[in-house]
């Protein structure tokens, strides 16, 4: 990894300002962030919080061990930081991330949405993945590893190769001067909002999402289908989260049921998927 010092200063500065205690790390490539920023994490002695940004990603994952490939100009971002609850009370923890990252974004996109557990959606395409793990350092204590890959605008600077349409935060492409300045203040911005759920989560956090997910359920009165880890598939709408975080899908009999290990997407007609 070769440090780009103009933008870690940059992105240092930024984290600052967003009373960000993470120790700022920006790279001009790597293979994974969150590969990088786990064995950081293993091969400390003390609790570490850092957030690691790479201009590019040769071998970034997604949920389920999947590729996740973005295009230029992404913002590509791991956070690690302690955990002040035990493995057991985690639950719920990937869709508060996403709630907070999704939030982070509404001065830049009030339109951001997220569709459970942590997929950030835009209309009816993906516009950020995020990865949520759980390593320990030497000490034994848990940190939590959250990594996110934002498409910042698509068009001539690429779209990423994925099973889903791309939607991307800029509706306009703007010059490279202020591109580059998006994403520094981006990356503070969604650092911040990491750190903060990460370190204070707590059963109240999911409440709280509770009480808010109307307004951030990217699927929300939309017919969807839901996949099972067994291959059934479901089709019907997505009615919140339980207490847990899981997702309440209500079937197209009209029953309704709790999920914690399926997959969701929206059913979109062909004119939606151009």
């Amino acid at each position: 990894m070769h440090c780009n010092w103009v933008k870690q200063k940059s992105f240092s500065s930024a984290l600052l300002e967003a009373q960000s205690c993470l120790e700022a790390h920006w790279v001009e490539e790597t293979a994974s962030t969150n590969d990088d920023v786990k064995e950081w994490v293993k091969k400390a002695d003390e609790d570490i919080a850092v957030a690691l940004v790479t201009d590019r990603q040769t071998a970034g994952r997604g949920t389920r061990g999947r590729r996740w490939t973005a295009p230029a100009a992404s913002v590509l971002l791991t956070v690690g930081v302690p955990l002040s609850v035990s493995e057991s009370d985690l639950s719920g923890l990937s869709p508060v991330v996403g709630a907070a990252c999704a939030e982070s974004l509404w001065k830049l996109n009030p339109d951001v949405r997220l569709k459970w557990p942590n997929d950030l959606w835009i209309g009816n395409g993906k516009a950020a993945g995020i990865l949520c793990e759980l390593v320990r350092n030497r000490a034994h204590r848990l940190h939590a590893v959250v990594g996110i890959g934002v498409n910042m605008c698509l068009g001539k600077i690429g779209v990423p190769t994925t099973d889903v349409p791309a939607a991307a935060v800029l509706v306009q492409l703007p010059d490279v001067q202020k591109l580059e300045d998006l994403r520094v203040r981006t990356a503070a911005c969604l650092s911040s909002a990491i750190e903060r759920v990460c370190r204070s989560f707590s059963p109240t956090l999911i409440t709280e999402l509770q009480a808010r997910w109307p307004q951030l359920d990217a699927l929300a009165g939309k017919p969807a289908e839901l996949m099972l880890p067994s291959g059934e598939v479901l089709h019907g709408q997505t009615a919140g989260i339980g207490d847990g975080g899981e997702l309440l899908f209500v079937d197209e009999f009209g029953c309704t049921r709790t999920y914690a290990d399926a997959r969701i997407r929206p059913l979109l007609t062909n004119r939606e998927k151009q």
